[in-house]
């Protein structure tokens, strides 16, 4: 826990050693042409004795039966070519399912972040969907608002728009502006209130899981004071206002 990964970086791998042996036993026979050119060389050989079959016939050197089977043989040479390309097709397609099994036993970051709890240990059985491991990124917070539907406005809120995050930081409340990334378009008949999710950029890493009021109409003047300048705070305090913005406070 608390170690900072990279998108793609390996985060647990199960024991895949008899999937990974079954995967390279798949490539090898999808990867070799020995069958093909093996089935290529019966056709050009029985196509050869055909032309002789046949110049034969014309000189009355060949009875028709012999003739029948000289032709049956170079198409039955020509099927096995075919038969030697599609299994060829179908040994590359089992190939890959086999590599598919193989990184199913592999989990890897899916976006830069920091790794927030790992719930397994080496050794332990664990089934498909059970929870390993737990990676957050807080370079941006998001906040689910339930906003009543009887306050004024409550309807009028749009994506884009502005709000304001009030949150305690550093010990003392702090005003943070924010954005409104969602706004769902049901709303919760037993609460009577609407989803309404709102994002603040987030450069000095305040963790996420803190309790936070939210408003939609802009605070008394006295409150605008309070207002963060989040990239001011974060040159003040060494950190990287380039931070990657993708994924929300929880993953």
């Amino acid at each position: 826990g608390g170690d900072e990964v990279k998108a793609g970086d390996l985060l647990l791998r199960g024991d895949d050693t008899e999937e990974r042996a079954d995967a390279e036993f798949n490539q090898a026979r999808a990867d070799t042409e020995l069958p093909l050119k093996q089935a290529k060389m019966r056709d050009e050989l029985a196509g050869r004795n055909f032309a002789r079959a046949e110049t034969a016939r014309a000189g009355d050197a060949m009875t028709d039966t012999e003739f029948e089977a000289a032709k049956m043989a170079m198409e039955d040479a020509s099927v096995e070519v075919e038969l030697a390309e599609l299994n060829q097709v179908l040994s590359r397609s089992q190939a890959e399912r086999a590599w598919a099994r193989v990184e199913k036993l592999s989990l890897t970051a899916p976006f830069d972040g920091i790794v927030d709890r790992v719930q397994v240990d080496v050794g332990q059985s664990v089934r498909e969907g059970d929870p390993v491991i737990r990676i957050v990124n807080i370079d941006k917070l998001w906040v689910d608002v339930p906003v009543s539907l009887d306050r004024a406005g409550a309807m009028s809120i749009r994506k884009d728009d502005t709000a304001w995050v009030l949150m305690p930081s550093g010990g003392k409340p702090n005003v943070y502006a924010a954005k409104v990334i969602e706004v769902s378009p049901t709303a919760d008949a037993a609460s009577g209130t609407r989803r309404v999710r709102v994002e603040i950029d987030n450069p000095t890493q305040i963790v996420s899981g803190l309790n936070c009021w939210v408003r939609f109409n802009e605070p008394s003047e006295d409150w605008m004071e309070r207002v963060v300048d989040v990239e001011r705070t974060a040159m003040a305090t060494g950190q990287d206002v380039t931070a990657q913005t993708q994924a929300g406070a929880q993953r």
